[in-house]
């Protein structure tokens, strides 16, 4: 999901960076949601973090090896130009 430039960038602000929180703000969510209704049938977003599992984890685990502080990870709820009825 991530080219190998934006990685590196976004690995060396983590680990150089002195803030309280450290805010990664995307429009996708990165967790694996399970959008399926029974528990079994695994259905995911392949546009989302879910196609993504191996980079996911290897951003996750760079976080945890370096002891990135306070790292939180927003994304944007639902789509800003739908208007509630």
């Amino acid at each position: 999901m991530l080219g190998h430039q934006q990685k590196n960038w976004m690995y060396r602000q983590l680990v150089s960076s002195t803030a309280t929180w450290n805010v990664l703000a995307q429009q996708v969510m990165m967790e694996m949601v399970n959008r399926s209704n029974g528990p079994d049938t695994g259905k995911y977003s392949m546009d989302q973090w879910p196609g993504y599992a191996a980079e996911r984890m290897e951003i996750v685990r760079f976080m945890q090896e370096r002891r990135v502080a306070n790292p939180v990870v927003l994304v944007e709820a639902g789509n800003p130009t739908v208007k509630p009825a």
